[in-house]
């Protein structure tokens, strides 16, 4: 009978422990995506946009194997919402990724206006 009251002692404080520990610990979790950084209104096209599409968006949208010649701003520009919305899916480009930097460089140029600065 002792030995099996020291089973049940033993379990019950097993339990007990795996609840306290679960309790004291602390989830946390960062953000893959935050860079850190604020929207910079003058975000340069020429600067930071255009070798983000030069790396990454001409090998397809050059006018020969996708109809958007990213090669050509006012195409950029027209698409520039629909370019923003694609990349924060992830869903483009489909060859290789963006880092999280750039998809949030690509997005804070469109939400600045899509200006050729």
């Amino acid at each position: 009978m002792k030995i099996k009251m020291m089973k049940n002692n033993t379990v019950i404080w097993g339990i007990m422990f795996l609840c306290l520990c679960l309790i004291s610990c602390e989830y946390n979790v960062e953000e893959d995506d935050f860079t850190g950084t604020s929207c910079d209104p003058n975000l340069s096209f020429s600067d930071v946009i255009r070798p983000i599409i030069d790396d990454n968006c001409i090998q397809c949208h050059n006018g020969t194997i996708h109809p958007y010649d990213f090669r050509i701003f006012s195409i950029v520009q027209e698409n520039a919402e629909t370019i923003k919305q694609l990349t924060q899916a992830r869903i483009m480009p489909k060859e290789g990724s963006l880092t999280s930097q750039e998809i949030d460089q690509i997005a804070c140029w469109v939400e600045n206006g899509a200006q050729n600065n």
